[in-house]
C-alpha cells in the first residue's frame, strides 16, 4: 500500500488545449490573428510602450480630427453665436472633463476606462447587464466615428477642385469605398499605429496652424467683421439671456470636440513608464497619462475657440448650409479662400488622411474591446477572438450605416453625440460615485494608482498625534484639508457635471433620435449575443490555468504515494463540520466504488460571482478535524470540478476518480440554477464536460453517482 514513488505535482497546469478540427486554407487565415481574450492586462504584456506625447498622437488621430467638422456643425447649430457655444466646450473641457479623466486614469491604469469602473460598483449579473448596455453605447461612437469620419474624408475630397470629375456626386460610392480600404488594410494587418500618427497628426495641427492664425489676424484688420458680428448677436439675442440659452441649446451637439478623452484613457498601456518596482511603474504611468490628457485637453481647447471664431466671422452663413461650400469642411473652405487652390489641397488631403486615420484608431478600439469584457463573461463566441472575423463585421455594420444615413456627415453628428455622451454621462457618474464613498469612509477622494482604495490622509493613517503637538492642533489638522465639506466638495461637483452631461445626452436625444435607436440596436445586438454565446459556452472549463498552493501539492503527493490513487469526494461547502465530513466520506464509501482502504480528499468549490466565467482557478488545500481538503472559487461549480480532474491527470498522470451523489429536486431548475447561479445537479454536468472536453474515454477522470 505504501509505494516508494516519489511524484512531482507542479504548482501551475494549463488548461488542456482540446482537440478541433485544423480547417480549410481560408479558415486558418482567417483565424490567424488573435487578440488577448482575458483583459487589458494581457494585452499591456505584450504592448510595445511609447512616450506620452506619441501616444497622445495617436489619441489626437481620433480627437483632432474633429476640427475638421466640427466648426461647421457648431455654426449650424448656432449661427452666430457659434463661439459662445464653443467656448463653453472650452469650459466643460478645462473645469470637468479633464479632472475627471485624469481621475479614471488613476483608478483604471490597464486602460479599462469609466466602463470597468461602473462594473466594480454593481455586484454580479447587475454589473454584466449594465457593462453590456454601456458597450452598446462604446460601439455606437466608434462605428460612427469611422462612418463619420470616412464620409467627412469624402467630403473634403469631392470639394477639392482638383477632384477627378467622374467622382461628382458619387458621395456614397467613395465612402463605401474608403470604408472597404480601411477593412481591407487591418485584413493585412495593422501594427505600428503610434508611428503614422505622429507625421498625419503634426501636419494637419499645423496646417489648421496656419489657417486659424491667418484667420484671426484678417479678423483683426478687416474693418466691420467684429462689428457686423456684434450686431448679428445682438439683434438675434435679444440681452444676455437670450445669448446664453441659445448657447446652451447648442452644445450638445458639439460634444463631438470631447471625443478624445475615452479614447486616451483606453491608450494607457502603450504609454512609457519608468520604475523600479510595479508599483513605481504604475504611478509613473499615471502620471504621464495625466500628462498626455493634459496636453491634448489644452491643444485643442486652442484650436476650438480660434476655429470656431474665424470661421463664424469670415465664413457667410448660407455656406455652412446643406449644399454649401463650407457645409462639413469649415476650416477647409478658409484654406482654400484665403491661400489658393495649391495650399487648399494639402489641407485637404491632410484632413483626409486624419479623418481616415480616425476611423483606424476607432477600428482598433473596436476589436479590442470584445476581447476585453465579453470573453470574460462567456458572452462572445469563440471566433470573436480572432481580428478578421470581427473586421469583417464591423466593416459590414459600417458600411450598412452609411447607407442608412447616405454618408451625411451633419445626419450623422447626432448619432456620434448620443455614443459619446453616454460613455462620459458613465465616466462622470463613476467618478461621482467613487467620491461620495471616499467621502462617506472619511478619506481623501483620490484614487490610488493601481485603482485600489484612495490613499489615506497622512495625519489619520493610524490616528496618532505628532510627537510634541497638541491634541487639539492634530484634530484642526485632521479637519483641513479633508474635513466632510471638503471631501464632499469634489463628490458635488462630479455630481454637478453628471447632471450637466445627462441634460446635454437628453437634449441630443430629443434632438435627433437615430443615435438612440442605432445605440439600442447596438445594446439589443450586444445582449442577445452575449446570452446565446453563454449558453453555449456552458460547457467549456472557464480556467485558463490552475494553481495548487503548497499544502494542496503536500496533499495529492501523500494520497499518491499512500496507494497510487486519487479519489476525490465532492463536498458542498455548505457543512464544514468535522462530523458532515466524516458522515460524508461514510456514505461515499457506502454507495460509490471507493475501496475500503483507499484514501480520499474531499474537493469543495466555493461559488464567488457566478455572473463571472474564466479566470485563473487557485486550489488551496486546508484541514478540518484529520479530514483533508481541496478548496477553490470558481463561478460555476461543475467546470472548476472538471478543470480540476484534467489538471490532476495531466500533472500526476494519474486518472483521478470523483465520488458524487444525485441532487434532489427538477432537473429544469438545476439547469436554470446552474446557467444563473453556477450550481445545480452538478454531476452529469462534470461527466459531460469532460466527455466534449476529451474524445477518448480512456483518457477521461472518472465520475461515480450514487
Amino acid at each position: 500500500m505504501g509505494a516508494s514513488t516519489q511524484f512531482f505535482v507542479p504548482a501551475s497546469v494549463p488548461r488542456p488545449t482540446g482537440h478541433g478540427k485544423p480547417g480549410g486554407a481560408f479558415t486558418r487565415w482567417l483565424m490567424e490573428h488573435r487578440v488577448q481574450p482575458v483583459g487589458p492586462e494581457s494585452a499591456e504584456a505584450g504592448a510595445h510602450e511609447h512616450p506620452w506625447w506619441k501616444v497622445m498622437c495617436l489619441t489626437g488621430v481620433d480627437y483632432f480630427s474633429t476640427l475638421s467638422y466640427l466648426p461647421a456643425i457648431a455654426a449650424l447649430a448656432a449661427g452666430a453665436l457659434s463661439p459662445l457655444a464653443t467656448l463653453l466646450i472650452v469650459i466643460l473641457t478645462v473645469c470637468g472633463m479633464l479632472p475627471m479623466y485624469r481621475r479614471v486614469a488613476q483608478a483604471s491604469p490597464h486602460g479599462q476606462g469609466s466602463v470597468a469602473m461602473l462594473e466594480k460598483l454593481l455586484p454580479f449579473w447587475r454589473g454584466k447587464l449594465f457593462v453590456l448596455i454601456l458597450l452598446g453605447f462604446v460601439a455606437t461612437s466608434w462605428i460612427i466615428t469611422i462612418t463619420l469620419s470616412s464620409a467627412d474624408a469624402t467630403v473634403h475630397l469631392l470639394e477639392n477642385p482638383r477632384a477627378p470629375q467622374f467622382l461628382e456626386g458619387q458621395q456614397l460610392p467613395v465612402t463605401i469605398g474608403m470604408l472597404l480600404v480601411l477593412g481591407g488594410v487591418f485584413l493585412l494587418g495593422f501594427t505600428e499605429a503610434v508611428a503614422v500618427a505622429i507625421p498625419v497628426v503634426a501636419l494637419f495641427l499645423a496646417l489648421n496652424a496656419v489657417v486659424i492664425g491667418v484667420g484671426i489676424y484678417d479678423v483683426v484688420a478687416t474693418p466691420g467683421v467684429t462689428a457686423d458680428w456684434t450686431a448679428a448677436l445682438t439683434a438675434s439675442s435679444g440681452g444676455p439671456g437670450g445669448l446664453i440659452l441659445p448657447a446652451l441649446l447648442a452644445f450638445p451637439l458639439l460634444v463631438l470636440g470631447l471625443s478624445g478623452f475615452e479614447t486616451g484613457v483606453s491608450m494607457m498601456p502603450l504609454v512609457a513608464s519608468l520604475g523600479a518596482t510595479p508599483a513605481e511603474r504604475m504611478a509613473s504611468r499615471v502620471k504621464n497619462t495625466r500628462r498626455l490628457l493634459t496636453s491634448a485637453a489644452a491643444i485643442m481647447s486652442v484650436y476650438l475657440l480660434g476655429s470656431s471664431l474665424v470661421t463664424t466671422l469670415l465664413i457667410p452663413a448660407a455656406e455652412f448650409q446643406e449644399g454649401g461650400a463650407a457645409n462639413g469642411r469649415a476650416l477647409a473652405y478658409l484654406a482654400h479662400e484665403r491661400f489658393g487652390e495649391g495650399f487648399g489641397t494639402i489641407y485637404d488631403i491632410s484632413s483626409i488622411l486624419i479623418l481616415w486615420f480616425a476611423g483606424a484608431s476607432a477600428m482598433a478600439g473596436l476589436i479590442n474591446i470584445v476581447p476585453r469584457y465579453l470573453p470574460s463573461y462567456g458572452m462572445a463566441p469563440e471566433w470573436s477572438r480572432a481580428i478578421r472575423p470581427v473586421v469583417l463585421v464591423y466593416t459590414g455594420v459600417s458600411i450598412v450605416i452609411t447607407i442608412a444615413f447616405k454618408a451625411d456627415v451633419n445626419a450623422q453628428a447626432g448619432a456620434y453625440a448620443t455614443g459619446v455622451l453616454a460613455m462620459m454621462v458613465s465616466a462622470a457618474a463613476a467618478v461621482a460615485i467613487s467620491c461620495w464613498r471616499a467621502a462617506g469612509k472619511g478619506s481623501p477622494t483620490e484614487p490610488s494608482p493601481t485603482g485600489g482604495p484612495p490613499y489615506p490622509s497622512p495625519a489619520r493613517q493610524n490616528g496618532d498625534v505628532p510627537a510634541g503637538r497638541h491634541p487639539g492642533e492634530a484634530r484642526d489638522r485632521q479637519r483641513s484639508p479633508h474635513s466632510p465639506a471638503r471631501r464632499r466638495l469634489p463628490a458635488v461637483a462630479y455630481s454637478f457635471l453628471t447632471l450637466v452631461l445627462l441634460y446635454a445626452l437628453v437634449e441630443n436625444i430629443l434632438e435627433k433620435p437615430d443615435g438612440l435607436m442605432i445605440s439600442l440596436l447596438f445594446i439589443g445586438g450586444i445582449i442577445a449575443i452575449s446570452l446565446v454565446s453563454r449558453v453555449t459556452r456552458t460547457t467549456e472549463l472557464r480556467a485558463d490555468h490552475i494553481v495548487f498552493d503548497d499544502e494542496a501539492r503536500r496533499f495529492i503527493r501523500d494520497t499518491l504515494e499512500y496507494d497510487g490513487r486519487i479519489n476525490l469526494i465532492a463536498h458542498k461547502p455548505t457543512s464544514t463540520g468535522t462530523w458532515a465530513y466524516a458522515d460524508k466520506e461514510a456514505t461515499q464509501r457506502r454507495i460509490n466504488p471507493v475501496p475500503g482502504l483507499a484514501d480520499v480528499i474531499f474537493l469543495e468549490i466555493e461559488i464567488n460571482d457566478p455572473s463571472g466565467f474564466s479566470d485563473t482557478l487557485h486550489v488551496r488545500g486546508e484541514e478540518a478535524g484529520g479530514h483533508r481538503i481541496l478548496r477553490a472559487q470558481s463561478p460555476a461549480a461543475p467546470n472548476a470540478l472538471a478543470a480540476i480532474l484534467f489538471a490532476l491527470r495531466d500533472a500526476t498522470g494519474v486518472m483521478p476518480q470523483a465520488y458524487f451523489e444525485w441532487s434532489e429536486g427538477n432537473p429544469l431548475t438545476h439547469l436554470m440554477r446552474y446557467l444563473l447561479l453556477g450550481q445545480g445537479d452538478t454531476p452529469p454536468v462534470v461527466r459531460e464536460i469532460i466527455r466534449q472536453h476529451e474524445p477518448n474515454p480512456l483518457r477521461r477522470p472518472g465520475v461515480h453517482v450514487g
